[in-house]
């Protein structure tokens, strides 16, 4: 029984795709076989959409059953046609045909490619082949490609990334990358126009490997699937910029190794002095001793012996002149010192030492105490020997603070001339006052505060003065003798006058010297130095008293406090209240207006009738000292003590 078109179409089994030449074989021979003669090869003779098989002939040959069949396979086997499977070699000896020609892409790429459509690159006319011209006709309409894939032909980026090679018959056109290495024709250039042909210039040129693809690369090129991404140009700019800087540190620090010691301790090789009546000053060494870190240098009030305090916790006895002296007071076992304003920070003789046989001391202790944690505030007495030794274990504590962090510790603490002790203490530390303490009276914090050492009732350290300031105000701590200050590192007073006068580091732009009145405030964190630092605090603080000096970043960074000279060496300072600053390691003195140029009031500000001039530039320093006639030292960071000389 003959079968119908029908059942031999769906009995026929489905045969694996073939190249077109074999397709065009195949159909010349169902042609020749059915007895008409074949066709033109040609794209305008594609067969109508509602015409499954092709021609009417091929259709009847198709038809004619299994002898018709049978014979149409003998003339194909006779013309040399191979259309069946085993004829062809069968899929997989294609596979392997085709993996061979693929070369060094490999398996992967092999498979990669096997999964492809075959077919040419060309028209996307419907009812034609896109391999080659005279390709016969399909009965079906060419797949449409997807947007993005257009994109990527028209050279948009964002759409897929186009194949290596087109491999379909046709190239459609150049790759955008490979446009680095010529000039881009009109077409190319209108291709590329919704970015710009120097764009794409800019990119690595890629190399095209198609399969039957027809585009020409320059030498050399790189395939677009091994390109890696290019790194950003700003990586690459900070990259360079990191190994320059390396590169300068590590040639240079040879040479400034010696003048930078420790964090912010920049310090001059060649001591800068003024000009005018003030020149000449100079440092020169006072001591043939070295020390770690000194903070703090003072004269017994008998005696011709100095003290110099370092800041891990001993205290050196010299005679003036000598070269090396002796540990007069060891307390590394009870001082913290992890952070850098931590430590041994202040040193003070009773001022009727030696018939009081007190020394007083303030530091930052290692173990906690009651109610405090280590790194808070300890300010002790210390009783001294007939033989000039003192009895550290038989430490007695004035008074015990605790710290919120560990900066801004102030430190400082020196008799007055009323014979109370005084006792600097910073903000509590941060940044920016955080728990808002210095102008708040309330607090022992951010303030300084007075001490009668002298009659302290039983079982305390202090008794608090009856005419301190503060005392009766409600709110208020009756020890507190002035208040708004961030970190009053050094203070002193005029021998002369008895005036106090203070060195409060700043924050961010103004270190300043301030004149200090009891029970007045002085700004911080409302103010620092002239200007306003905190508008709603500076609203507490409108009756806060303003500095007498101010100098900004491009003068230093951290304020030394000193002293008003007293000394009968050099009449021209007689009178001049001397400061400093740790981070440029320079020296000015308060002189009255007229003797000095005016100061530029972006970089130095003075209360009037007042100027500031600089008389050198040389050594961190951390603090100055005076001795029984007058005279000052300065005690610097890179070890050394000073005095100062002309």
């Amino acid at each position: 029984m003959a079968e119908t078109p029908s059942q031999s179409r769906a009995a026929r089994p489905r045969r694996p795709r073939s190249s077109a030449r074999q397709r065009a074989r195949a159909w010349s021979a169902r042609q020749r076989s059915a007895g008409a003669r074949p066709a033109r090869a040609h794209a305008s003779s594609s067969p109508s959409r509602t015409s499954p098989g092709g021609s009417s002939s091929a259709r009847a040959a198709r038809t004619s059953g299994g002898t018709a069949a049978a014979s149409a396979g003998g003339a194909r086997r006779a013309a040399g046609v191979r259309s069946s499977p085993g004829a062809s070699g069968g899929p997989r000896r294609r596979r392997r045909r085709r993996a061979r020609a693929l070369g060094s892409r490999g398996a992967r790429g092999a498979r990669r490619a096997m999964r492809r459509p075959r077919g040419g690159g060309g028209s996307l006319v419907s009812g034609t082949r896109r391999g080659y011209p005279g390709a016969p006709p399909t009965g079906r309409a060419a797949p449409k490609p997807s947007r993005r894939r257009r994109q990527r032909r028209a050279g948009i980026p964002g759409g897929a990334a186009p194949r290596r090679g087109v491999g379909r018959g046709r190239s459609p056109g150049p790759s955008p990358r490979s446009l680095g290495a010529r000039e881009a024709t009109a077409s190319e250039r209108l291709r590329l126009r919704p970015f710009g042909a120097a764009f794409w210039r800019r990119l690595r040129p890629v190399k095209d490997e198609g399969r039957g693809g027809n585009e020409r690369v320059p030498k050399g090129a790189r395939a677009s699937r091994e390109e890696p991404p290019r790194r950003p140009r700003c990586v690459l700019l900070v990259l360079l910029a990191l190994v320059l800087v390396s590169s300068l540190i590590l040639g240079l620090w040879p040479r400034i190794r010696p003048f930078v010691r420790h964090r912010g301790e920049a310090l001059s090789p060649e001591p800068v002095v003024s000009q005018g009546p003030y020149a000449g000053f100079r440092l020169e060494p006072a001591f043939g001793q070295r020390f770690e870190r000194p903070v703090f240098v003072c004269q017994a009030p008998s005696g011709s012996d100095f003290y110099v305090v370092e800041q891990g916790g001993r205290v050196w006895r010299l005679p003036l002149g000598a070269a090396r002296g002796r540990v007069f007071l060891d307390l590394t076992a009870r001082v913290l010192r992890t952070g850098n304003e931590q430590g041994l920070l202040g040193l003070a003789f009773h001022p009727r030492y030696p018939h009081r046989p007190w020394v007083f001391v303030s530091y930052t202790a290692k173990e906690a105490r009651a109610g405090l944690s280590p790194g808070h505030t300890v300010v002790a007495r210390i009783a001294v020997d007939a033989d000039g030794r003192p009895r550290s274990e038989e430490e007695r504590v004035v008074l015990a603070l605790e710290q919120p962090y560990p900066n801004h510790n102030g430190g400082m603490i020196a008799f007055g001339p009323d014979g109370c002790l005084y006792v600097g203490l910073g903000d509590g530390g941060w940044a920016g006052d955080l728990d808002d303490q210095a102008l708040n009276p309330g607090t022992l914090l951010g303030s300084i505060l007075r001490l009668d050492v002298d009659r302290a009732p039983p079982g305390a350290g202090y008794r608090v003065p009856s005419d301190n300031p503060l005392v009766g105000r409600p709110g208020a701590r009756g020890e507190v003798w002035a208040y708004g200050f961030r970190n009053p590192w050094r203070f002193s007073f005029d021998r002369e006058s008895g005036a106090l006068w203070v060195g409060d580091v700043g924050q961010n732009a103004w270190e300043e010297v301030d004149r200090v009145e009891a029970g007045r405030c002085y700004g911080w964190s409302g103010f620092e130095g002239f200007e306003v630092y905190h508008p709603a605090r500076a609203v507490r603080a409108r009756d806060a008293v303003p500095p007498v000096a101010a100098y900004g970043r491009g003068e230093g960074i951290c304020i030394t406090g000193g002293y008003v000279y007293r000394g009968a060496r050099y009449p021209i300072l007689r009178g001049r209240y001397l400061y400093a600053d740790f981070g440029s390691g320079a020296v000015w003195a308060l002189v009255p207006a007229g003797q000095a140029p005016t100061n530029d009031p972006r970089r130095h500000r003075t209360a009037p009738g007042t100027v500031a001039v600089k008389l050198l530039t040389g050594t961190a320093i951390a603090s100055f000292g005076e001795d029984r006639a007058g005279e000052l030292y300065l005690a610097s960071f890179d070890g050394t003590v000073y005095r100062l000389v002309r």
